[in-house]
């Protein structure tokens, strides 16, 4: 942008000193390059002659646009931004680098002065200068600012991505000894260390992913955890139980050595496919579970099962559904029937009666230890099977087809 189109002696006398300033061009790249090392530690891992080539050119630049007393253009741009994205990758912090354009600005402008005051320049022409100075090095340091900034986020993003693989080998047991001893290296992780191998659901965290990662990084004992998405997961390494609130699920397992670690990934797969399954919320282990990821494991036999024994009792309609209630209510008793009477706000005769037409209507005598199990068995796949929504299949083969109609038969004549 031009600021003003000048006298024919006012561009001469701008000349002059531009002309004088280029002579001395090493000096002040050279008191560029002190304060710039000065200022910021950062800059003292800059090779000093790639700081010296950017100086140069940035003085160049400065007093050509002084010179015609114009603003900075797109070339200026330009080369403020790659200078940005330069100092990023070589971990120069942006205030730094913003602070350099000012001290070039500052060195640049106290030589000019000087050379303004020996050839008695007039005060305002020495304004607009100052004025048109200082624009110029405002831009150029925005410029640098964003050029600093998507580098920033590009490396950032970088870095997650090869830390989140890393993680990955880890829990899926890919990393090798010395894969192993570089990511401890980086992290505050030690290999002979105890730490649980974790897995969250992510379906409901939107609104407290926040929550969750100050709960991770808590029970991870570091300012940034282990993590990465796996299967649209977050999975990772704790060394403590995190505390999470209501929404999410999160599955944990054994605590073991880094070297063991994917033998515990698997097992906090399992639990999580298993919660999520039962649709549960909150902090799960596997010995919490007991033996309901087997329930997953053998979905077909549930099924099967629940063909065979459970088909007369949904044929008795809501009758069937409340002698379903009574004997959950039984088991979840301790096969007590004063307690389950209690449970149920019923006469203790009432769960007699209810457990002897269930008996009736499916064939297992929860008396029994077999019936007992398979009974169990079939309730908790219809409460994953509730929980996931999913339909208990009518698929039956011909023996399983005659089976049920003894069973209705049987049911219809009580």
């Amino acid at each position: 942008m031009e600021l003003s189109t000048g006298e024919d002696h006012e561009r001469s006398v701008l000349d002059a000193i531009a002309a004088t300033l280029l002579e001395r061009l090493d000096e002040l790249t050279t008191r560029c390059v002190d304060r710039f090392q000065q200022d910021s530690d950062a800059y003292r891992r800059v090779p000093v002659e790639e700081l010296r080539e950017a100086s140069s050119t940035g003085i160049r630049a400065g007093l050509a646009s002084v010179t015609q007393l114009t603003g900075p253009g797109e070339e200026a741009a330009t080369y403020a931004a790659r200078i940005g994205e330069q100092r990023a990758q070589q971990g120069v912090p942006v205030e730094a680098v913003m602070q350099t354009f000012h001290a070039a600005a500052q060195v640049i402008l106290s030589a000019w002065d000087q050379e303004a005051a020996r050839l008695e320049v007039p005060i305002e022409l020495v304004l607009r200068v100052h004025d048109l100075s200082w624009a110029w090095a405002n831009f150029v340091m925005t410029q640098a600012a964003r050029g600093h900034g998507r580098t920033g986020l590009e490396l950032a993003r970088r870095g997650a991505e090869q830390q989140a693989e890393l993680v990955r080998d880890l829990l899926f047991g890919r990393l090798d000894p010395a894969g192993l001893e570089e990511l401890c290296a980086s992290t505050e992780l030690q290999i002979a260390g105890q730490y649980m191998a974790f897995r969250a659901s992510l379906d409901v965290v939107a609104e407290g992913s926040s929550q969750l990662q100050r709960a991770l990084r808590s029970a991870a004992g570091v300012a940034h955890p282990l993590t990465a998405i796996i299967d649209g997961d977050l999975a990772g390494v704790l060394s403590a139980v995190p505390v999470l609130g209501p929404g999410h699920t999160l599955a944990l397992g054994p605590a073991v050595e880094l070297t063991q670690i994917s033998q515990s990934f698997v097992i906090a797969s399992e639990t999580l496919d298993t919660v999520r399954a039962f649709g549960r919320q909150g902090v799960h282990t596997s010995e919490q579970l007991g033996v309901l990821p087997a329930l997953l494991l053998a979905d077909e036999l549930g099924r099967r099962l629940d063909v065979r024994h459970f088909s007369g009792l949904d044929e008795l309609g809501r009758f069937g559904d409340q002698l379903e209630e009574t004997v959950r209510a039984y088991l979840a008793s301790e096969r007590n029937v004063g307690a389950t009477a209690h449970r149920l706000a019923v006469h203790p005769n009432s769960v007699r009666h209810r457990l002897d037409r269930f008996q009736q209507a499916t064939g297992l005598d929860l008396r029994e230890t077999d019936s007992l199990v398979t009974a169990w068995w079939i309730l908790k796949m219809r409460e994953m099977l509730s929980a996931s929504h999913r339909p208990i299949s009518t698929d039956v083969t011909a023996e399983q087809s005659a089976h049920l109609g003894e069973v209705r038969q049987h049911a219809a004549a009580m």
